[in-house]
């Protein structure tokens, strides 16, 4: 099996950034659940019993982290299932870099085995008629996104990759180098507006930002 080279091990080669309106060391409570509703969405459920087309996609992500931290299992869950192990991680696990990791592999997954590549593609047909799923991987990512800065969670999911917002050249470059002058307490006033603007973008009121 290749080496896979996980949210958690890139991240530690990241320069660290500066001051943030965002935070990257904790994920809340209600973001985790969300991302747990997003991922069985998104991978779906098996509509047969003794068929595992659903369950064989979390076995294969499990296998690739449970190789990639050098454990059997990626949890204490009580259901011993690779999907048990997954979504008990990402509810529990105090490493927020792990448990990104875990979305991000959910997520390649996702793109790898269920979105079609041409018309009549096999593995989506097979995806289509032996599993319920509710989401898209367009959508799932999308709500994703959407969750992260809802939350005021400062990553996201772009290009088959989980990045931190303050790692893209606008948000570093012009955006936190924004807020770091008017930190400055000549500019309270100016400060103010532009945060309750961000605000607003978070929250996708992109008229009142």
């Amino acid at each position: 099996m290749p080496i896979h080279d996980i949210y958690s091990n890139r991240e530690e080669r990241l320069r660290k950034g500066s001051q943030d309106i965002y935070t990257y060391d904790e994920l809340p409570k209600k973001l985790r659940v969300q991302i747990v509703h997003i991922l069985n969405d998104v991978i779906g459920k098996d509509k047969e019993v003794g068929r595992y087309w659903a369950e064989d996609g979390f076995k294969h992500i499990h296998d690739i982290l449970k190789r990639e931290y050098g454990v059997f299992y990626i949890s204490n869950a009580k259901d011993a299932s690779d999907r048990g192990h997954i979504l008990t991680a990402i509810l529990d696990d105090s490493d927020v870099n792990k448990v990104l990791s875990i979305v991000e592999e959910s997520l390649r997954y996702a793109e790898e085995y269920i979105v079609p590549t041409y018309e009549d593609d096999y593995i989506h047909l097979r995806y289509r008629n032996n599993v319920d799923y509710n989401l898209s991987l367009s959508e799932a990512v999308d709500d994703l996104n959407k969750r992260f800065k809802e939350s005021t969670v400062g990553y996201q999911y772009e290009g088959s990759n989980i990045i931190r917002i303050d790692s893209t050249y606008i948000h570093s470059e012009i955006v936190l180098p924004t807020i770091n002058l008017l930190n400055n307490q000549i500019f309270v006033g100016a400060n103010s507006e532009y945060l309750a603007a961000h605000k607003h973008y978070r929250e996708d009121e992109i008229k009142n930002a």
